[in-house]
Order: C-alpha cells, then structure tokens, then sequence
C-alpha cells in the first residue's frame, strides 16, 4: 500500500472522527436541551409523574386547584374580594390568562375586578391547553357567573394536537433542565367536524405502563401530532452522530428559528396537516356555544406575546390572524388585547410589559390588559352587563375534591 493511500485513509478517519465529535458536541449542547431529539432519559421520572398527575386533566398537579394558591371555589385568590360572592365574571385559560409571574393584587383579573366592583373568579391553569380549559369549564359546578371569558396567547395551539408534553420544544430550558413534566388528554375533530374527546394515555398511570410510553410513545400516542419520527423532524439521538445532526436539522424547531419565525407559526395555517388551526377554532366554538346554552355570555380573549406585538408594528400582521378569521366566520365574539396593547404602549420596547418576554404580562403589562378588557365591556354594556350578585354559599370545586390517585 503506497504512502499515499495510507495517508489518505489517517486523513479520513481523522476528519471523521472530527465530524463526529463535533456533532455530537452540537447535538448534547446545542439541539438536544431544547428537546430536538427525543431522549427516553431525558422524560421525567414516574415518581414525578405520579405527583403531576390528574385523573381527568392530565397535567399539572391537583394541588395547585386549591388552597392555599386559590380559593376554595378554585379560582385565584381575589384580593380584592375575598368572599366567595357569585362571580360576575368567570375566566378560562392558561397561565396567561392566569396572571403568572405576579401577585394575586397585581393579576390583570384582580385588578379588573376592583375596578368593576365586583368579583372576577379566574379558573386559568398554567401549562392547560383550550381543551382542559374546555373540560374544566363543562365541570365547574361552583361558576355561576353571568360572562364567561376564555383566552390564551399564541402558542397554546401547539397543546391542542399533543398529549406528552416533552414531546414539545423547550424553548425556554438550559443545559441540564428535565423536560416539562405532563400527559393529557386532547380532542379531534371527526370527519363532520365535530369535536370527539381522546381519553387520557395510561389510565391508570402504572410504573409499567408508563416506562413502556418512554421508552416508545409512538406506539402508544396515536392521536399525537409532535411524534417520534414523524413529520416535525423530531428523531433519536443515534451513531453516527454527523447524520444524526443532519436529521436534527429538519427539526421544526430549526427549521423556524432559521427564518425568524416563532415555533408555532405553521399551525396556524389553514388546512395545515397537524389540523390545529381548525380544531383551535371549535374548541373556542363550544365554548361558545355551550356558554350561550347555559344562560351566559361568552367572549374568547386572544392575548399577544412580545413577539408578536413586534412582528405587528413591523408590519407583518397579527401571527394569530387565521384564528381571528375563524372566529370571525363563527360569529363568536373576541377580543385581540394585541391591538388594545399597541394603542397603548406606543414606541416602547414590548417585552418592557412582559415578564423576561415570555407571554407572562409584569404588573404594568397587566394593568393595560385590565384597562383593554374594562373598555371593551364598557363599550358593550348591552351584551355583557355588569351586576354585582348577593353572596351564595360557597362550592368546592369539582377539580380538587376526590381526587382518584395514580396507581403503583
């Protein structure tokens, strides 16, 4: 063998051997904490499970239902009115909606509800998708409100087509953070249309049964849109690595940062294969709808991220525009507290109003919210009237009384 030959073959595995290294590094530093590749020792543990678990709401934990972080109605505590009065109004949501990041006096629900004189009870769950805010709405006996609202920012439309959550991009983790511990339930829409329920994975959550989802959830998460090897990119961590990396590349997550888009964006495209946008739509339809049969009055509220209050101002439109339209074509009043936010804050810097940017409003983001949703009550006074109902005995909430327990 000439001395060529056998310096071109040292020169190959050495360049190999650099390309491997070096992909793996991107892929453990780089890729794999912001959850690009699915890594079965990266899921939280059962034990974790087990404590976050709810039998009919998936995630988050039980306890966070109920006092001392809420009243013992279930919803936040008001400050403002500490007894548990009939609401005027009751809120759904997530943890937007919720008012997370600042104290019970500064959620933009409290405040609100002081400057109408009357109680706000606020149901919203952070990390819920529309479809637990749904169910938690159908089966809250203690909300005897006469205006129901129900609301989330942009990306809660990810939730609405995925059951595990680690399934999802940490967007917002570092190096060595577990993954966002959650399983849920989620709904479809039939071939006419109409909303069908998809029963929680593992009832009930066994050690077994639960190492059996890690180890492969696509075989257990049929009605999974985020799957193991499926259309958004998201694969295994394997050798060789550079081809790994290069698989990583296709990851949906990748894909949008290197166009400048957020995450999400895609869903909410019209006929789009995940179906999100048009299952977004009617879960915020039977809320609607089944607000209006119970004898109250509906409003969906669409609250913006930094993000996309910037992309607005810049001229690219509302990210979440498809939704408006949707509702729009439903005739289901709404709210874009987007636009309520840009009249207001004028030159400056959005996140200004957020809490580290993420969609979570600070105090003064929340008072804005407040004010936003006060004068468009005001301005639609014969649709949603105010009234400051005699106390009624107080209802335990159904989400947190006789709560069934994981099995071992």
């Amino acid at each position: 063998m000439s001395k060529n030959v056998v310096f071109s073959i040292i020169l190959f595995v050495l360049i190999a051997v650099v390309l491997e290294v070096s992909s793996y590094l991107v892929i453990e530093r780089v890729l794999r904490p912001y959850g690009v590749y699915y890594v079965a020792e990266d899921t939280p543990r059962y034990s974790s499970m087990q404590k976050n678990w709810h039998p009919e709401f998936g995630w988050p934990n039980p306890k966070i239902l109920g006092p001392p972080t809420r009243d013992e109605s279930g919803a936040r505590v008001n400050p403002y009115f500490p007894e548990l009065t009939r609401p005027c109004i009751s809120i759904y949501g997530e943890s937007a909606v919720f008012g997370s990041e600042v104290e019970d006096q500064d959620a933009w629900s409290n405040v609100l509800s002081a400057e109408l004189g009357c109680r706000i009870a606020n149901y919203g769950v952070r990390a819920y998708g529309l479809d637990q805010a749904l169910l938690r709405f159908r089966g809250n006996a203690a909300d005897r409100s006469g205006i129901v609202m129900m609301g989330a920012p942009p990306s809660v439309i990810s939730r609405h087509v995925n059951q595990f959550r680690v399934l999802l991009p940490h967007t917002r983790r570092s190096p060595g953070q577990r993954p966002l511990i959650g399983l849920k339930p989620r709904f479809v829409l039939n071939e006419s249309g109409d909303l069908e329920f998809v029963e929680l994975p593992l009832d009930p959550l066994t050690r077994e049964a639960y190492g059996a989802l890690v180890e492969a959830p696509e075989e257990y998460l049929q009605a999974e849109y985020f799957q193991v090897n499926g259309e958004t990119g998201l694969s295994r961590k394997s050798f060789p690595y550079t081809l790994s990396l290069i698989r990583g590349m296709n990851h949906f997550l990748v894909r949008s940062r290197a166009v400048g888009k957020e995450w999400y964006a895609d869903l909410y495209e019209e006929n789009h294969s995940s179906g999100a946008l048009e299952l977004t739509a009617a879960l915020y339809s039977a809320f609607h709808d089944e607000a209006i049969a119970s004898g109250r009055r509906p409003l969906v509220l669409l609250f913006p991220t930094a993000e996309s209050i910037e992309d607005f101002r810049a001229g690219e439109g509302w990210l979440y525009q498809s939704l408006m339209d949707k509702l729009d074509q439903l005739d289901i009043p709404y709210l874009n507290i987007g636009e309520g936010m840009v009249a207001r804050i004028g030159d400056r810097d959005a996140c200004e109003f957020y809490y580290r940017c993420i969609p979570h409003a600070n105090a003064e983001g929340s008072k804005i919210i407040a004010e936003i949703v006060q004068e468009y009550l005001a301005a639609h006074t014969a649709l949603y009237p105010i009234t400051s109902p005699p106390p009624v005995e107080a209802v335990t909430h159904a989400v947190h009384g006789n709560i069934r327990q994981p099995a071992n």
